[in-house]
């Protein structure tokens, strides 16, 4: 075993089970201190580290060094946060850069989605190398608290259920198509005709016509009892390979159902047949 490891494990010899049960008292009442001020932050930009150390400072000391390192990130675990590090242009006295981006427990692809828009920056070289970053195509991102649908229906901007978008807070993104895996199909039986959206083999169904919705994740559960079988909201691949969550068809559904795939737009349906 590592000098350093057996170090860490044997200071806990002076440590007691009531040291640990008060420690975690103390963390819970930290934790409801400053929560209030986190929740009026979707993300915290930090930086990674307050200092440097050199290999002659670990060699010298493996243990004060680290601590020191992470004073500004030890704490993202225990408060149930999430982080992600990421370079920035270099310091002014030539050493590399770093801020983290810390958010809230479940915020992964958002801190992550903050931290590549910083890697993309202009500034910034790769390593030490000075040469120029390439360009990140980054994918459109829905602020923190708002959840991202796709609507290939009734719900779309003008048609009769498009207020049960609005009446919720939700807003209108962007048009945009599905990848060629889906075929779609007209579902009767609830007294209105619907559409429905079926997932097939690769490449083997149409470009469909979807809306891109971005709704306040607090009113999400109350607009999914709206949805009733044979729809569901599921994984939805769009045609840049990036994936929502949007409005699909249970495969029975399609037994009885009119294929309209070579149509791949409701709205297009609909005025087919007027």
């Amino acid at each position: 075993m590592f000098l350093v490891t057996r170090k860490i494990i044997e200071s806990a010899e002076s440590k007691t089970a009531a040291d640990a049960f008060w420690d975690f008292y103390r963390l819970k009442d930290f934790s409801s201190s400053i929560a209030p001020v986190l929740q009026q932050y979707d993300a915290l930009c930090i930086p990674t580290i307050p200092t440097f150390a050199t290999l002659a400072d670990l060699e010298a000391d493996a243990v004060g060094p680290n601590n020191i390192l992470g004073a500004y990130t030890n704490f993202v675990n225990l408060m149930d946060m999430c982080g992600i590090s990421v370079p920035t242009a270099p310091r002014t006295d030539g050493r590399p850069g770093s801020v983290t981006i810390l958010a809230k427990a479940g915020s992964d692809a958002e801190a992550a989605a903050l931290a590549t828009i910083l890697e993309a920056s202009p500034t910034r070289s790769l390593g030490a190398t000075g040469w120029p970053t390439e360009g990140i195509s980054l994918p459109e991102q829905p602020a923190l608290d708002m959840f991202r649908i796709a609507v290939c229906d009734a719900h779309m901007l003008g048609l009769p259920l498009n207020h049960t978008l609005t009446q919720r807070g939700a807003t209108f993104v962007r048009s945009h198509t599905t990848a060629a895996d889906y075929t779609f199909h007209v579902i009767s039986g609830s007294g209105i005709a619907r559409p429905g959206l079926i997932r097939t083999a690769e490449g083997k169904g149409a470009n469909i016509a979807v809306e891109l919705w971005d709704m306040p994740s607090i009113n999400f559960s109350s607009f999914m009892q709206t949805v009733t079988s044979p729809l569901t909201i599921g994984t939805i691949i769009l045609s840049d390979d990036t994936t929502v969550q949007g409005f699909l068809c249970e495969p029975f559904a399609a037994v009885e159902a009119t294929d309209i795939t070579a149509v791949a737009d409701w709205r297009a349906y609909l005025a087919q047949r007027e």
